[in-house]
C-alpha cells in the first residue's frame, strides 16, 4: 500500500500512475484516504484494469496511446497538475513522467523496482519544482496491517483483482505473466492453487 507514506499536508488529488497489477491497490489507498480526485494512467491493453480502477475509487481515467498525459493532468485538474504522483509500474519511462504530472512542491512516491536498469531523467526537474521523492515498501508491517482492515470490511471488490488461477503445474506460467514475458487476456494478478 505505502499510501501512508505519501503524506504530509492535505491532499485533495492522488493518481495512481498506471493501471498494472499495483495500482488498483493504490487507488484504494487513495480512495480511503479520502482524495477528491483520483487520476489512473495506462495503456488501450489496460481497460479491465481501467475498470477495475473505476470500482475502487478512481475519477479519471487516461489512455497513454490516445492522449498526452501531461496534457490529460493539466486539464482534469485545471492546470495545477498532481499534488500526489504514484509509480507503481516498474517501466523505466514511468518515473520521468511521474515527475513531469507532479505539481510544484508535489509528491513522487516511487513504489516499484526497475531492477538494474538505468532511468534517465532531468534531475534539475526536483529542485525547480520542489519536488519531495519518496521511495516505499509496500510490504511493510502498517501497510499490511491497513491492507487487511480495508479486504476485512469489503467495500470493494477485492477478488477482482484476481483475473487467473492457475496449477502447480502452471507455475511457470504464472511467472512469466506476473513478470510480463507472457501476455494473457485480461490479466491483473494471478494465483497458484496447489491440486
Amino acid at each position: 500500500m505505502g499510501a501512508h507514506k505519501g503524506r504530509g499536508r492535505d491532499r485533495r488529488q492522488r493518481r495512481g500512475h498506471r493501471a498494472g497489477r499495483a495500482g488498483p491497490a493504490a487507488i484504494l489507498a487513495a480512495n480511503e484516504a479520502g482524495a477528491s480526485k483520483i487520476i489512473v494512467l495506462g495503456l488501450s491493453r489496460d481497460e479491465h484494469r481501467f475498470e477495475l480502477s473505476r470500482q475502487f475509487g478512481a475519477t479519471h481515467t487516461v489512455n497513454l496511446d490516445c492522449d498526452d498525459p501531461v496534457e490529460a493532468v493539466l486539464e482534469l485538474t485545471d492546470g495545477v497538475l498532481a499534488d500526489l504522483v504514484v509509480d507503481l509500474t516498474g517501466a523505466t519511462v514511468s518515473f520521468p513522467l511521474a515527475l513531469d504530472l507532479a505539481r510544484p512542491l508535489g509528491v513522487v512516491v516511487v513504489g516499484s523496482n526497475t531492477g538494474e536498469q538505468e532511468v534517465a531523467i532531468v534531475p534539475s526537474k526536483i529542485p525547480i519544482k520542489e519536488l519531495r521523492v519518496q521511495g516505499v515498501n509496500t510490504h511493510d508491517t502498517p501497510a499490511v496491517q491497513a491492507a487487511i482492515k480495508i479486504v476485512e470490511s469489503r467495500r470493494y471488490p477485492i477478488e477482482r483483482m484476481v483475473t487467473h488461477h492457475f496449477t502447480l503445474e502452471e507455475a511457470e506460467t504464472a511467472v512469466l505473466a506476473a513478470g510480463g514475458e507472457i501476455k494473457l487476456d485480461g490479466f491483473i494478478k494471478g494465483v497458484i492453487v496447489p491440486n
